[in-house]
């Protein structure tokens, strides 16, 4: 009996980790529209990618860069940044993406921030990986402190 209780608690948490991952899922494209809108009053050609692409989510032809954007409301309860490693496996987030900038929303703030910055941090550091499964796929990521990628990025207000 006492297993059968394990089970069901540990389903719940599955569950609501789920569906908090698809309520941040869809926060986050509209926290991508928005980065995407400032950039674009400063970059005519500047290009939204629609759908899902792990290189980047904007591309800025003039500057000849691009943007990946990540909503992060939970790093203001743990003090950490997420940052997606692989999916299922394979390469995705922060070992897959072309951008040279990433932009991570936290519900209050836009910190801009050197994606080179953060793969040195992830090497300086020795982060260890960590996993999670979402609807039922590994996902590997590493917990940066906030402090630490907060120092080395800047808070750009884009409302």
């Amino acid at each position: 009996m006492k297993t059968l209780n394990y089970v069901i608690v540990t389903y719940v948490m599955t569950m609501t980790a789920n569906n908090q991952f698809l309520e941040d899922l869809e926060r986050g494209k509209v926290e991508e529209k928005k980065v995407y809108n400032y950039y674009k009053k400063r970059y005519f050609m500047a290009k939204h990618i629609s759908g899902y692409e792990k290189k980047y989510d904007i591309l800025i032809p003039e500057e000849k860069f691009s943007i990946e954007v990540k909503f992060d409301e939970r790093s203001n309860d743990t003090g950490n940044y997420f940052i997606e490693a692989f999916y299922q496996n394979r390469t995705s987030g922060i070992n897959a993406t072309t951008a040279k900038l990433w932009v991570i929303s936290n519900g209050k703030q836009y910190l801009f921030i050197n994606v080179k910055d953060i793969k040195n941090v992830i090497k300086e550091f020795n982060l260890p990986l960590k996993t999670t499964i979402l609807f039922d796929k590994k996902v590997e990521f590493y917990l940066i402190k906030k402090y630490i990628l907060e120092r080395l990025g800047k808070f750009i207000k884009i409302d």
